[in-house]
C-alpha cells in the first residue's frame, strides 16, 4: 500500500519545492519597518556575540543564574548595540531567531549539541533581561494606560 501511495504522488520540481518549503508573501503596498538585509546583519552580529560569550560547554546554571558571570550587563549592552541606533528595535527578535538557529544547529551537529543548546539558552536569557530592562522604563508603562483611557473616553 505504501509503495502504491509513493508511486501516485506527483514529483516535485525545484520551483514547486521553493514555493512549498519557502512560502513568501509579497505585497508592494506593505513595506517592512526594517529591511530584511539589516535584520539579517543584526542577527549575524548577535550570533557572533553569543559565540564569544559561550565559547565552550559550561554548566547551564552559570548562564541562567540571576547575576551570571557569563551574561553580564556588558554583554546585554553589546547585544543592544548590535542593532545600532537605527535598528535597535529588532534586537530581541534577532535574539529569538538566533535561539532558533542554535536549536537547529544542535539537531544537525550532534557532537556539539550541548554547546548549541547552551547558546540557545543564552539567547533566551539576554532577550529576557532586555525585556525586563525595557519594562522598567516609565514611559513604556504609561503608553498602555493612555491607550486604555482613550478607548474608555470613546466609549468602546
Amino acid at each position: 500500500m505504501l509503495a502504491l501511495h509513493l508511486r501516485l504522488r506527483p514529483r516535485l520540481t525545484v520551483d514547486r519545492i521553493e514555493t512549498t518549503v519557502l512560502p513568501s508573501y509579497r505585497d508592494p503596498s506593505i513595506q517592512s519597518a526594517i529591511p530584511a538585509a539589516a535584520v539579517t546583519k543584526v542577527a549575524l552580529r548577535i550570533r557572533h556575540l553569543i559565540e564569544q560569550c559561550v565559547p565552550v560547554e559550561l554548566n547551564p546554571e552559570l548562564v541562567t543564574r540571576p547575576h551570571s558571570r557569563v551574561i553580564t550587563p556588558k554583554v546585554i549592552k553589546a547585544a543592544k548595540e548590535a542593532g545600532g541606533s537605527e535598528h535597535g528595535a529588532c534586537v530581541v527578535f534577532c535574539l529569538l531567531i538566533n535561539k532558533q538557529w542554535w536549536r537547529h544547529q544542535a539537531l544537525v551537529e550532534l557532537w556539539d549539541a550541548d554547546l548549541h543548546h547552551l547558546r540557545a539558552v543564552a539567547c533566551e536569557v539576554i532577550a529576557k533581561q532586555m525585556q525586563v530592562q525595557q519594562s522598567q522604563r516609565p514611559f513604556l508603562l504609561r503608553l498602555p494606560l493612555t491607550c486604555q483611557q482613550h478607548r474608555v473616553g470613546r466609549g468602546s
